[in-house]
């Protein structure tokens, strides 16, 4: 019993603290508001791809690519750009896609392992 008592005191003031903290989170992904470039870049393109116009969505995804290159959205955005091409369909899109993807995925070792 004796060796609870401190363990639960611990408990309440780590919880008195988390909970007493004002600090805003600073996710841009979680922040729809934000104006930093490469996500005005990432939405932009959604938008596109929500009204069809691949081509511009592609485009401007591989602008954000190449201009931002350690921005958070870079995954998200090689993503979208073989979504693009799947979207638009038809059997070169569909190929195209297919590249897509496989581009993406982690490259294999020289062992074939991942």
């Amino acid at each position: 019993m004796s060796r609870r008592i401190p363990v639960v005191i611990l408990l309440c003031v780590l919880a008195l603290a988390v909970g007493c903290t004002n600090k805003k989170v600073s996710n841009p992904l979680a922040n729809v508001g934000s104006k930093q470039p490469d996500k005005v870049l990432f939405d932009r393109a959604m938008d596109a791809m929500k009204h069809n116009r691949f081509d511009v969505a592609r485009l401007t995804l591989e602008t954000m690519i190449n201009t931002y290159p350690d921005s958070e959205y870079i995954a998200r955005a090689k993503l979208a750009v073989a979504d693009s091409w799947y979207a638009e369909g038809g059997s070169t899109a569909l190929s195209q896609a297919e590249v897509q993807y496989k581009d993406r995925q982690y490259p294999l070792s020289a062992n074939g392992e991942a």
